[in-house]
Protein backbone atom coordinates (compact mmCIF):
# COMPACT_ATOMS: atom_id res chain seq x y z
CA UNK A 1 0.00 0.00 0.00
CA UNK A 2 2.67 2.36 0.94
CA UNK A 3 4.62 1.78 -2.59
CA UNK A 4 1.30 2.39 -4.55
CA UNK A 5 1.41 5.71 -2.58
CA UNK A 6 4.81 6.61 -2.76
CA UNK A 7 4.57 6.08 -6.56
CA UNK A 8 1.23 7.66 -7.59
CA UNK A 9 2.01 10.95 -5.28
CA UNK A 10 5.73 11.03 -7.50
CA UNK A 11 3.95 10.23 -10.55
CA UNK A 12 1.72 13.82 -9.68
CA UNK A 13 4.31 15.95 -8.72
CA UNK A 14 6.45 15.05 -12.13
CA UNK A 15 3.51 15.42 -13.91
CA UNK A 16 2.86 18.71 -12.03
CA UNK A 17 6.06 19.78 -13.00
CA UNK A 18 6.23 18.82 -16.56
CA UNK A 19 2.56 20.65 -17.09
CA UNK A 20 4.74 23.74 -15.23
CA UNK A 21 7.85 23.54 -17.26
CA UNK A 22 5.99 23.52 -20.89
CA UNK A 23 3.57 26.22 -19.99
CA UNK A 24 6.92 28.64 -18.80
CA UNK A 25 8.81 27.81 -21.53
CA UNK A 26 6.09 28.40 -24.60
CA UNK A 27 4.92 31.95 -26.11
CA UNK A 28 2.30 33.83 -23.96
CA UNK A 29 -0.15 32.93 -26.24
CA UNK A 30 0.30 29.08 -26.64
CA UNK A 31 0.94 28.99 -22.97
CA UNK A 32 -2.33 30.23 -22.30
CA UNK A 33 -4.04 28.20 -24.50
CA UNK A 34 -2.62 25.33 -23.13
CA UNK A 35 -3.54 25.98 -19.67
CA UNK A 36 -6.42 26.40 -20.86
CA UNK A 37 -7.00 23.12 -22.40
CA UNK A 38 -4.95 21.09 -19.36
CA UNK A 39 -7.65 22.71 -17.35
CA UNK A 40 -10.48 21.56 -18.85
CA UNK A 41 -9.62 17.75 -19.63
CA UNK A 42 -8.82 18.04 -16.03
CA UNK A 43 -12.57 19.74 -15.24
CA UNK A 44 -13.77 17.28 -17.24
CA UNK A 45 -12.07 13.95 -15.88
CA UNK A 46 -12.62 15.67 -12.05
CA UNK A 47 -16.89 16.18 -12.84
CA UNK A 48 -16.99 12.78 -14.50
CA UNK A 49 -15.26 10.89 -11.55
CA UNK A 50 -17.28 13.24 -9.16
CA UNK A 51 -20.57 12.11 -11.41
CA UNK A 52 -19.67 8.48 -11.20
CA UNK A 53 -17.98 7.75 -8.16
CA UNK A 54 -20.81 9.68 -5.37
CA UNK A 55 -23.33 9.67 -7.81
CA UNK A 56 -24.00 13.49 -8.09
CA UNK A 57 -25.16 13.27 -11.64
CA UNK A 58 -25.19 16.77 -12.85
CA UNK A 59 -24.15 18.11 -9.74
CA UNK A 60 -20.97 16.63 -10.30
CA UNK A 61 -19.84 19.33 -12.74
CA UNK A 62 -21.56 22.52 -11.33
CA UNK A 63 -19.24 21.43 -7.57
CA UNK A 64 -16.59 21.17 -9.89
CA UNK A 65 -17.26 24.26 -11.98
CA UNK A 66 -17.51 25.99 -8.35
CA UNK A 67 -14.49 25.16 -6.84
CA UNK A 68 -12.20 26.06 -10.03
CA UNK A 69 -14.20 29.25 -10.15
CA UNK A 70 -13.24 30.31 -6.69
CA UNK A 71 -9.77 28.85 -7.80
CA UNK A 72 -9.31 30.99 -10.90
CA UNK A 73 -10.78 33.96 -8.88
CA UNK A 74 -8.12 33.67 -6.52
CA UNK A 75 -5.53 33.35 -9.09
CA UNK A 76 -6.55 35.70 -11.31
CA UNK A 77 -6.52 38.97 -8.45
CA UNK A 78 -3.35 38.05 -7.18
CA UNK A 79 -0.55 40.56 -7.78
CA UNK A 80 1.27 38.30 -8.92
CA UNK A 81 -1.09 37.50 -12.00
CA UNK A 82 -1.62 41.12 -12.70
CA UNK A 83 1.93 41.83 -13.84
CA UNK A 84 1.74 39.45 -16.44
CA UNK A 85 -0.57 41.99 -18.51
CA UNK A 86 1.27 45.20 -17.24
CA UNK A 87 2.55 47.11 -20.46
CA UNK A 88 5.26 48.59 -18.97
CA UNK A 89 7.04 45.39 -17.72
CA UNK A 90 6.05 43.12 -20.83
CA UNK A 91 8.58 45.75 -22.80
CA UNK A 92 11.18 44.84 -20.57
CA UNK A 93 13.30 41.67 -20.28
Amino acid sequence: MVQGVLSYLTFIVCYIAGVVALVSRLPRQAAFITGVVVMLIHFFAGSGWLAFHFHHDMMGPAIYALVLAVALLFIFNSSDWKVCFDKDHHDQK
